[in-house]
């Protein structure tokens, strides 16, 4: 019969070997799980501006002038009253689509580990800095570049006679879709967006999504975070490119359908190398 002392010794060598193994299974499962985060952020590397080195990027909205929101000369008293002459806060301002976009974009990337940087906000980024740029007016000039840069393959046609812009390639126009209500009010039925990617010389990348409403910018960034699509930057992986998108609209004018986002699938995807 095998002594007190005996059974604790062993009892004791058994927990040791379990302890070590458990101990090797979390660091294989924890080795694992780094490996798919580097692999994911390399893949993830060809479509979104990141380096796995630094996954870090400044980001930046349209940043669209509030000017004509401002209030009439009756109402100019009461409103300086109340926010001061001129107040900071209302020059400019972010429309609630991009802020969309940007936090589905943040709730896919950062659990990789991808830090937002709000240091280019204003500045639209800088040398050698990676830059998410979510939506197209003219006023923000790093949207304007970027959208000049699309023209070696894409057009953005802004009609002499006034009307919205649309998109032109391969000899085909992409115009959005309007319907006029009962109460006379026209709504956008369907949208157009677009994903510009742009490597400049510096090595620093610039990722535009952007629509001709703000439909269309929700759509770019829907289908940017779309794995059947970060399949397609991945199979060609093009430094720069460019991607239509279209999306259909609710009857509610704001909401859009996602069920009607495959459509990217049938449209234009270009190197623009």
């Amino acid at each position: 019969m095998p002594s007190f002392s005996s059974i604790i010794s062993s009892g004791a060598i058994h927990l040791a070997v379990g302890l070590l193994m458990a101990g090797i299974v979390i660091w294989f499962e924890a080795s694992h799980r780094r490996r798919r985060k580097r692999r994911a952020l390399e893949d993830l590397s060809w479509l979104f501006p990141i380096s796995q080195e630094k996954p870090e990027m400044d980001f930046t909205c349209s940043l669209k002038p509030g000017d004509r929101f401002k209030p009439s000369n009756s109402d100019q008293a009461l409103f300086t009253e109340f926010f001061g002459q001129n107040p900071s806060t209302y020059r400019r301002y972010v429309h609630s689509a991009e802020v969309l976009a940007l936090q589905m974009i943040t709730e896919k990337l950062s659990p990789l580990g991808v830090k937002f940087s709000q240091g280019g906000f204003y500045g639209g980024g800088g040398p050698n800095r990676n830059l998410l740029l979510i939506g197209s007016e003219s006023n923000n000039q790093m949207s304007t570049t970027t959208l000049e840069f699309l023209k070696k393959r894409i057009d953005r046609v802004e009609p002499p006679g006034g009307g919205h812009k649309y998109f032109q390639c391969g000899g085909n126009s992409f115009h959005c879709d309007h319907e006029v209500g009962a109460d006379g009010l026209a709504r956008v039925t369907r949208d157009f967006g677009v994903i510009v990617r742009r490597t400049l010389a510096d090595g620093s990348i610039v990722l535009l999504l952007a629509g001709i409403h703000m439909h269309g910018t929700l759509a770019a960034a829907q289908v940017a975070l779309n794995p059947a699509f970060q399949q397609r930057v991945l199979a060609h992986k093009y430094p720069s490119f460019a991607q239509l998108v279209s999306v259909n609209v609710l009857n509610d004018g704001c909401s859009i359908d996602v069920s009607s986002l495959d459509t990217w699938k049938d449209l234009p995807f270009v190197n623009l190398d």
